[in-house]
């Protein structure tokens, strides 16, 4: 999950960003996105930690905050909220740490691209969690499992399906779009399955069948056949 602070006395703003952060965590099934609107730069005093705060910078008040909750929280990434009429020494300095820049007018166009930076340096962060687990964000719980523990993937009930040996995780997503975030070693079987091909235990190529080593099996479907062939091959 990814908290997002995101203060604006401007409400086109906070509703400007607002649907850009969840545009992308819809496009993109890791960017589990929890975005918190003040409207106040009080209320950013109260916050818990953050992950990114977006803030307008334009009354001093709301740069003390920012610079006290950057020093509360130094990993937060701050993206403040600027115009032409605040110069850029009062946000660009080492108290802030700025990692862009929201300039006014704000418009999708302009915000887009500034949204875009965010979430892939927040990517960039979670790249070594990313190679050792996989991450499940539900309204009530975060749970990391570990890339070895999981069997496979799959598509079901317009759901995904992460397999382990005696449990099963649902979770919402593609697997088109789980195929981006996964480690090699994971291998597009079916439409419906990517399997760990460390727990693959022999291949049945006459019937196009995969048995895993629980003893499960999984299809390998014809348009996925050929790829499938030459990933396992290579690593065998």
């Amino acid at each position: 999950m990814i908290r997002i602070v995101l203060y604006s006395g401007i409400s086109e703003e906070i509703q400007c960003i607002h649907r850009l952060l969840t545009a992308y965590s819809i496009q993109h099934s890791w960017a589990d996105c929890q975005v918190k609107a003040v409207s106040s730069s009080a209320q950013i005093q109260d916050m818990q930690a953050a992950d990114i705060l977006i803030s307008d910078v334009s009354s001093a008040s709301a740069v003390e905050v920012l610079k006290a909750q950057k020093s509360k929280y130094p990993p937060m990434l701050v993206f403040p909220i600027a115009g032409p009429d605040v110069p850029p020494t009062v946000y660009v300095c080492p108290e802030i740490m700025p990692c862009g820049l929201f300039w006014r007018p704000v418009s999708r166009d302009s915000a887009q691209p500034v949204v875009e930076q965010m979430m892939a340096r927040i990517h960039d962060q979670a790249v070594p969690r990313a190679q050792s687990s996989f991450r499940i964000s539900g309204k009530q719980k975060i749970q990391d499992v570990p890339f070895p523990a999981i069997l496979f993937f799959e598509a079901r009930e317009k759901k995904l399906v992460l397999r382990m040996q005696d449990q099963e995780l649902v979770f919402n997503g593609t697997l088109s779009q789980l195929e981006e975030a996964l480690p090699p070693e994971f291998i597009r079987c079916h439409k419906s399955f990517i399997v760990n091909q460390r727990h693959i235990l022999s291949v049945d190529r006459t019937n196009a069948v995969i048995l895993l080593d629980n003893r499960m099996e999984l299809p390998i479907s014809r348009s996925y056949r050929k790829a499938f062939w030459e990933v396992f091959r290579d690593d065998a």
